[in-house]
């Protein structure tokens, strides 16, 4: 039941708006988890804990500290970015892989610069295809004129793949050097389980085709129709 909320919650955060049932089921999803979000707040409210919803409520309403709608809008972020973009990023650098098999066996090869490899695959196929930010200045870009306030989506799989910055960008390359990638972001928006995910795949990926040496595609990868993530529905395999 909890895995079936959360995926109707994704609809929500990664802006599945393609859905014919969008509002519907983001409205049913919001509900539900500002029902479950608000019993835990509660019970740490009456009861706090060491954890870290204890730590945000300790300070809640107070200068400084959050209200209890950022603390809201914090959990959900925790919820999704802990596992949800780590999972994309396995299962899109796996089609990513397996559709180019000699770098799979590189990947297998203990001689592999596994560091490099994962970069390039957050490059390639990065798990984020955009963030939302907030215009701070009103200023003109291209021709195009942005207002203070208003919201703009920055396309992160346009800026890892600009001929500009990275030398033949369409081409998965996993010894690239120097990857100045933005998958994880910028500066103070810098993505703060950057080094969990990276772990993560350092790990998972090469004992995966290590494995299983004759994993291959076995028919087209369906892709999730969201906005702001890059993740693979279903991959059909053969081992």
């Amino acid at each position: 039941m909890a895995g079936s909320w959360s995926e109707k919650f994704g609809v929500v955060v990664f802006g599945a708006t393609g859905r014919a049932d969008y509002e519907d089921v983001a409205r049913a999803a919001g509900e539900e988890f500002a029902d479950r979000i608000g019993d835990l707040m509660d019970r740490y409210r009456r009861g706090p804990t060491d954890n870290l919803l204890s730590l945000l409520l300790a300070d809640e309403n107070r200068p400084g500290g959050l209200t209890t709608t950022e603390i809201s809008g914090a959990c959900s972020l925790l919820l999704f970015a802990g596992h949800d973009t780590t999972s994309s990023l396995l299962g899109s650098a796996t089609v990513a892989l397996l559709e180019h098999p000699e770098q799979a066996d590189a990947m297998r090869s203990v001689a592999t610069d596994v560091d490099l490899a994962i970069e390039e695959m957050l490059r390639y196929e990065s798990p984020a295809k955009a963030m939302m930010r907030t215009v701070v200045d009103g200023h003109e870009r291209n021709g195009h004129r942005f207002e203070a306030g208003q919201a703009v989506f920055l396309a992160i799989s346009a800026a890892n793949r600009d001929p500009r910055v990275f030398e033949a960008p369409d081409r998965m390359n996993l010894v690239r050097d120097p990857n100045p990638h933005l998958t994880f972001g910028f500066g103070h928006h810098f993505c703060l389980g950057a080094s969990l995910a990276r772990l993560e795949a350092r790990i998972a990926l090469p004992l995966l085709l290590r494995r299983f040496p004759n994993l291959a595609l076995a028919g087209p990868v369906r892709w999730r129709p969201t906005i702001s993530d890059r993740s693979p529905a279903s991959i059909p395999i053969t081992f």
